[in-house]
């Protein structure tokens, strides 16, 4: 099981290699920049930081994962401090500034729950051949029925995917942390070679090609009005969700957008939106609702 840096973010720097130097050796310098990767550079500095404002030192408890991404540096953060403040939490430093403060009232959806508007179809497809490693888009898109071997790899989108399907009775090995699944794996020199994923999701879900989907289910519409005239600042869940909408509201493409990293952007890229990122729909709320 590889935990997620949600959970169990590593030690500051842990893994990271480091050549040192005499500054007066330019010669050295430029004969080792080939080898030196610019983010993980510069991620390692964040992490060792952060570490260093709550009094540094190996024997803290503290665990920071730093990983830059091109929308921004995501920083995961759990541990204690020697005076007993529990840390906890992700934040999100974005790659373009952040618009001004924004009225409630011209925000939507203030409550996830508003958002209800497909029923889920299942199109009992034939369950692949046994032991197939396992992609898995949301805990729906894995049928009820269909058997999961103990040493079957299952890779899912994030925590809470990973938490439901737990719940089911099925050993998951890690997940992308809900950043996409550009966010690979890379577990190769774990399981001794390459591993042939098999994404599961609904039909039209989006893929970017890197690995087979198959549609286990088919989102339908419930067929409701959809009027969002009066808001002007969207945070969207899905790309389905927001496919949906401007169905029903072609203006959307001129408004102001906001999702979190992975399917969801592209998705909205697709249509000619560049959104703002942030992790989730709390970090919106909590960062421009003024």
């Amino acid at each position: 099981m590889v935990l997620p840096l949600r959970e169990n973010p590593s030690a500051p720097a842990q893994g990271a290699l480091a050549v040192e130097i005499s500054r007066r050796r330019d010669d050295l310098r430029a004969l080792l920049s080939p080898l030196n990767c610019d983010d993980e550079f510069r991620a390692v500095i964040s992490e060792r930081q952060t570490l260093r404002s709550y009094g540094g030192g190996c024997h803290q408890k503290i665990g920071t994962s730093v990983l830059r991404r091109s929308y921004g540096e995501l920083t995961f953060l759990r541990g204690l401090t020697d005076n007993r403040r529990v840390l906890s939490g992700s934040t999100l430093k974005p790659a373009k500034a952040r618009p001004p403060r924004i009225s409630g009232e011209a925000m939507w959806p203030l409550n996830p729950s508003e958002v209800d508007w497909f029923t889920r179809e299942p199109l009992n497809p034939k369950p692949p051949d046994s032991g197939r490693p396992l992609w898995i888009a949301k805990a729906d898109a894995l049928p009820d029925d269909w058997p999961v071997q103990r040493a079957q790899l299952v890779w899912a989108s994030g925590v809470q995917t990973w938490k439901k399907l737990a719940r089911r009775g099925v050993w998951v090995n890690g997940c992308a942390e809900s950043l996409g699944e550009q966010e690979l794996p890379r577990i190769e020199t774990l399981v001794d070679g390459p591993v042939d994923w098999l994404k599961l999701t609904h039909a039209n879900g989006y893929t970017d090609g890197e690995m087979p989907a198959l549609a286990t289910y088919r989102l339908v519409p419930r067929n409701q009005s959809i009027n969002l005239t009066s808001k002007r600042y969207f945070f969207w869940r899905s790309g389905s969700e927001f496919e949906y909408a401007l169905t029903q509201n072609s203006w959307l493409q001129e408004v102001m957008h906001f999702c979190g990293p992975g399917n969801t952007q592209k998705i909205l890229e697709r249509h000619g939106v560049v959104p703002h990122i942030f992790l989730d729909h709390d970090q919106w709320l909590k960062e421009m609702r003024c």
